[in-house]
Order: structure tokens, then C-alpha cells, then sequence
């Protein structure tokens, strides 16, 4: 998981604002924001981002599809 989250922080230290990382065994997304915040959402959560509006991703039918 440590190398992830260099992997974040390179992305996020070049410019991205956000950076959202799928685990398909875990059943999770974890998003990684410009400010230093870590957010982890289960297979219940709704994936959000403020930079999308309007988007949202239901994880729950999201992981349903694999």
C-alpha cells in the first residue's frame, strides 16, 4: 500500500487534484485529494468528486458488474 500511495502523491505533487484508486477485492475507492486528505469509501458509497459536477458513482453497482 506504501508504494500506492507515493504513487498519489507523485501524481497529486505534479498537479492532479485528485487521484482515485479502485480495489476490486477490497471493494473499495480510496480518493486522494491535493490537501492531503484520504478518503476510503466502502461498496455502499457513492463516488463523488466537487471537480466533476454532477458525477456520481454507486460503488455498489459499480462492483456488481465484475
Amino acid at each position: 500500500m506504501l508504494r500506492i500511495r507515493v504513487k498519489a502523491e507523485e501524481h497529486l505533487d505534479a498537479g492532479a487534484k485528485e487521484m482515485w484508486l479502485i480495489d476490486g477485492v477490497k471493494r473499495t475507492a480510496t480518493v486522494y485529494k491535493a490537501d492531503g486528505t484520504v478518503t476510503v469509501l466502502a461498496s455502499a458509497g457513492i463516488l463523488t468528486s466537487p471537480l466533476l459536477p454532477g458525477f456520481a458513482l454507486p460503488l455498489d453497482e459499480y462492483f456488481a458488474g465484475e
